[in-house]
């Protein structure tokens, strides 16, 4: 009977370990090289060696609210650090999987036996946050899934965080905390002290949080997730790498540039149109821990060539590489815009009716509707087109394909013709490099919106046309003269600053195509999914050979690959440049 009893017993442990909700998994780095050799070989530092992080989520609780918006917000953060942060080591605990005892057996008996003082760590946390007030002080503590609403002696204190931090020897660290409370621990990090890798590289102890006690974390599809996570990740993979009179650009992310990005993510997120609603303040707030006087960072691998994981040091425009220059021996990526680079047009922030309304653009194409609001971010767009003058340098440099002008039509100011989309991709992602910024090209609903400029018309400036304000009809006999591009700006340009909107050449934008706008995105995103499998990608804006109808700023048309009357501009958003 002792035995069977034992056995039953046995059996029923295991039986909740399997059926516990949550991961409970370390997951080894998926590098070549540690980020400590990446360190030496890039920046001629041999101070750190190996990078370690925790990762915590916990969306499901049974006394808080469910929060199921950041349900996958642990599983990006994981997927980053490993497969595009260079970690080595990552240890990811989620759900149920997250007890007291558990945390208390990572944070206190493994990792200060694996954390060595040429280390770096970063612990990781989604949840929920709690503030209490006590003796006329504030206490900060994080949930877990079965704390009661006040059972705080089952929750994580700051102080363990604290405790727990000073069990490690790493040279740095960094808790992520994407929670909102009071009650942190640390002190306010006064001054922009930071400027090289040199300086930031020393040894720092830090926290980032989302948001203040009385504050809410802000999540939701839009952002994938938790919007402080979001934009964790976004400025990481390099967005927070801003040149301003703070900071220089150079491939390097501190946790200082970091807390200025989130901050400014947040503001612009908080201050874009969403039907007279209005998303809840959110803090993110950077504490120094114990001092110090590095700041945790990452490198922006754009910066690093892959083939050998040295950063390019040419100045000249070569391949996919980046221009650089030497300063005080720490190289530094440079920031003045380049000869080449499009001029940009900067695109105010708005709400427009898209497609087609027969009271306002005429005949309808059967692609137009349903007619639908969009509301639109603020952005930047090119001015022109992308000429072949343009275009020729990335051909040059050996990574565009050498586009054909066409029966001697001309080169220069002309817009390239004859290049596919996944051609487009391929000049956008090399001029990237070439300047750091962020540049794509334009989703649907922003090319609609500032081709019309505000007008509710056919065409930018009305419902009429004719041959003195376009590149058009020249198949169709609308207009005479020949039939060819036209050199980009040689018409007025609409409200906005843009030329050829209406004609010119058809114009690549990101979205596959969709033969409706049948539950198409009302919030100005990209649709990436295509309603076939061919794959079709969208143009807009019509060609030179089109009649009055297809030029119509409601026109769309799509197709697989390049032609002698198909080009494309680009655009960028106001944090990417």
């Amino acid at each position: 009977m002792k035995n069977k009893w034992v056995l039953g017993l046995s059996l029923l442990l295991m039986a909740h370990t399997v059926n516990a909700q949550g991961i409970d998994r370390v997951f080894p780095g998926q590098n070549r090289i540690s980020f400590g050799q990446l360190i030496r070989n890039t920046f001629n530092l041999s101070d750190y060696n190996k990078s370690y992080a925790v990762v915590v989520g916990i969306s499901g609780y049974n006394n808080f609210p469910d929060l199921p918006s950041t349900k996958n917000d642990a599983i990006r953060m994981k997927d980053f650090l490993i497969n595009e942060a260079g970690f080595d080591y990552v240890h990811l605990l989620t759900e149920e999987r997250v007890t007291l005892r558990r945390l208390r057996n990572i944070m206190v008996d493994i990792m200060p036996g694996k954390v060595k003082s040429n280390d770096r760590f970063l612990f990781y946390w989604s949840g929920h946050g709690v503030t209490r007030k006590l003796r006329h002080k504030e206490w900060g503590y994080l949930p877990l899934h079965l704390s009661g609403s006040e059972e705080y002696g089952n929750m994580v204190r700051m102080a363990d965080l604290s405790d727990w931090d000073e069990l490690l020897s790493a040279k740095q660290t960094l808790y992520l905390l994407d929670a909102c409370f009071s009650g942190l621990v640390g002190n306010e990090i006064k001054g922009y002290r930071n400027e090289t890798i040199q300086q930031i590289a020393r040894p720092s102890r830090q926290i980032l949080t989302a948001g203040l006690a009385d504050e809410v974390a802000i999540a939701g599809r839009a952002f994938g997730g938790s919007l402080f996570t979001t934009a964790v990740i976004d400025g990481l993979k390099g967005e927070a790498d801003t040149s301003s009179k703070r900071f220089k650009k150079d491939g390097i992310v501190s946790a200082k540039e970091l807390e200025l990005y989130v901050k400014k993510r947040v503001a612009e997120e908080r201050g874009r149109p969403r039907g007279g609603r209005k998303l809840s303040p959110m803090t993110p707030t950077l504490l120094s821990l114990r001092g110090g006087p590095g700041d945790f960072f990452f490198v922006d691998k754009r910066f690093v060539e892959r083939e050998d994981n040295t950063v390019a040091h040419n100045t000249g425009v070569v391949g996919g590489s980046t221009p650089v220059s030497n300063k005080g021996g720490v190289q530094v990526i440079n920031k003045d815009p380049v000869w080449f680079e499009p001029d940009m047009v900067d695109i105010p922030a708005g709400s427009f009716l898209m497609g087609c309304d027969p009271a306002r653009d005429g005949e309808c194409g059967f692609n137009e509707k349903p007619l639908h609001r969009v509301s639109i971010g603020a952005f930047q767009m090119a001015k022109t087109e992308v000429t072949f003058e343009q275009w020729d340098v990335c051909t040059a440099a050996g990574v565009c394909i050498y586009a054909k002008d066409h029966q001697g039509w001309g080169r220069g100011k002309h817009p390239v013709i004859n290049v596919s989309w996944h051609d487009a991709q391929v000049y956008v992602r090399w001029l990237n490099q070439q300047t750091g910024k962020r540049y794509q090209l334009p989703n649907e609903a922003q090319w609609e919106y500032a081709a019309r400029a505000n007008r509710q018309a056919a065409y930018p400036w009305g419902n009429t046309i004719d041959c003195s304000q376009a590149n058009y009809g020249r198949y169709s006999g609308q207009c005479g003269g020949k039939e060819r591009t036209e050199p980009v700006g040689s018409y007025a340009p609409n409200a906005f600053g843009l030329y050829d909107t209406v004609g010119n050449v058809w114009e690549w934008v990101q979205d596959c195509y969709h033969s409706s706008y049948q539950s198409a995105p009302v919030n100005g995103v990209t649709r990436t999914t295509c309603d076939s499998d061919k794959g079709l990608r969208v143009l807009r804006g019509g060609s030179w050979s089109d009649s009055s109808f297809s030029v119509r700023s409601a026109s769309r048309d799509y197709y697989d690959d390049g032609d002698f009357n198909v080009g494309f501009r680009v655009v960028c958003s106001p944090i990417g440049c």
